[in-house]
Parts: structure tokens; sequence; C-alpha cells
């Protein structure tokens, strides 16, 4: 597994969404490594005409197309947040270009975007030391002609970082997804599309697919709200709606989380 890493991480300094380092130069040395590792030129993949199929996410998101950006809330631990927007993400690089993952906590797992069909060889993971680093190679990322989608765990994002990141992304020619904690959801969102992700509490069969609810809260192209249950087959990535059927049967998302943690 040839996975491109990329940290700005200090020995001894554990990531921090809060500090207070100040913006970083775009001269930064680090910045500019990491741009010279994305490039500008996009990788384009074989059409196997699945980038054309429909998804659970059209009514949602209008489709999964470059140049948008979609925050997506985390309803609560192991809530199938990450693996939504990992999928999303892993859609959009079937078109064109790079997969850039920016994980500051650390729990991204690269074998399973190789699994649902991400080249390793078009994945990208960084690892950066702070909020600051973060968003600073979130927007890189965004407004890279070689990327195809973005996959940012971030945490508080302030109106005026917002508004870089819309930019970056109406700019480039990426798909970006911000996973971020639902207790931000009363702050202001620049996003074309905010949608919560919330697990439906059922018993069940911890290896069968999730069920996760999602909710449309913000649209900036259409009707504010809108909502859809999905399952999610952590394993193969295959995600189906499930809205016209009884969702009772299906597991708790927090039942199937320990399985989707980061091996020792």
């Amino acid at each position: 597994m040839n996975v491109r890493k990329f940290t700005s991480r200090v020995v001894g300094m554990p990531y921090s969404p809060a500090s207070t380092e100040p913006r970083l130069s775009p001269d930064d040395p680090r910045l500019q490594r990491l741009r010279g590792l994305i490039g500008d030129k996009p990788r384009r993949p074989a059409d196997d005409g699945s980038q054309h199929a429909p998804t659970p996410f059209d009514d949602l998101l209008g489709g999964v197309t470059p140049r948008r950006l979609v925050d997506l809330l985390a309803g609560g631990p192991g809530c199938g947040a990450s693996l939504v927007g990992l999928w999303l993400a892993s859609r959009a690089c079937r078109q064109r270009g790079e997969l850039v993952v920016v994980d500051g906590p650390g729990a991204f797992y690269p074998p399973a975007a190789i699994a649902w069909g991400v080249e390793a060889r078009r994945l990208l993971w960084v690892r950066p030391a702070s909020a600051k680093d973060a968003l600073a190679a979130t927007e890189i990322a965004l407004r890279s002609p070689a990327v195809g989608a973005v996959w940012a765990s971030l945490d508080r994002i302030d109106g005026r970082a917002f508004r870089r990141l819309l930019l970056a992304a109406e700019a480039g020619a990426a798909f970006g997804v911000l996973v971020r904690p639902a207790r931000h959801e009363p702050d202001p969102s620049w996003a074309d599309v905010q949608l919560r992700i919330d697990p439906i509490p059922a018993p069940g069969n911890p290896d069968a697919p999730l069920g996760v609810r999602v909710t449309r809260r913000r649209n900036r192209h259409g009707p504010a709200r809108g909502e859809a249950t999905l399952t999610l087959d952590w394993r193969t990535g295959d995600i189906n709606d499930v809205t016209s059927r009884d969702a009772d049967h299906l597991p708790n998302a927090l039942s199937v989380a320990p399985r989707l943690a980061r091996p020792a």
C-alpha cells in the first residue's frame, strides 16, 4: 500500500483543535511541500460508468459534483458521519483527481478508503499539528486543480475561515467534505449543504449494515430541510436508501463502531 503521507506535526506536540497558533504564512515551507505533493495536474481514472450512476444523496445534495462544499455534522461517537464523508469523497474521486484527507485527530484508516475503491497512488493523507494547520491544508487542497475530493476532520470554523474554504472550493475543482461535531450546528455555515448524521438506535447483528438518519439542515441552492434513512455496509462501502422501509431492523451505529477503529 503506497499511500503518501504529509505531516506538520512536531514530535511531542499533540493535535490541538483549539490552537492559538497564528495562521500559517502562504510561504511556510510545510505548505509549499504540501502543494508540491498535490501537484497541479489531475489523474483521471478509467471511466467505468459508475460515476454517472444515481446515488442515495442525489436528493439531499443535488449530486456529488465538483466545486461543492458539504458540512457533515456528527450526531455522536460512532454515528457514521466520517464513513458517509469518506463514501462521498471516494465517489467524487471516481471522476477525477486526488483524494486529500486532512486528519488532525488521527482517526483515518487508509485501508478502508482503498477497500472502497480509492487508488492508493491518488490518496494523500495529511496529518496537521493544529487546527490552523488543518484549515490551511484544507484550503490549499480545495483550491488545487489536481484534487478531486477533500475529506477534512475539523472542529469550529469561524465565518471568515469558512468563507475562504467555500471560495477555495469554487476556485478549484474538488468536492469538499468537512466532518465536524454536531455542537457546531447553531454556528453559521458557508457550505453549499449541511447534513447531520445520527445513528438509528436499534438492536441487531453488529456485522449487518450500519443504519443512519441523514437530515439536511441547510441548503444554499434549494429547500433547507430534507431527510433520508440509509444503510451503509462498512466492509464494502455500499450505501442504500431505505427511507420507504421500516428502519426498526437496522443496527445501532455504536454497535459497529469498534469494528471501524484503527488497529493498534
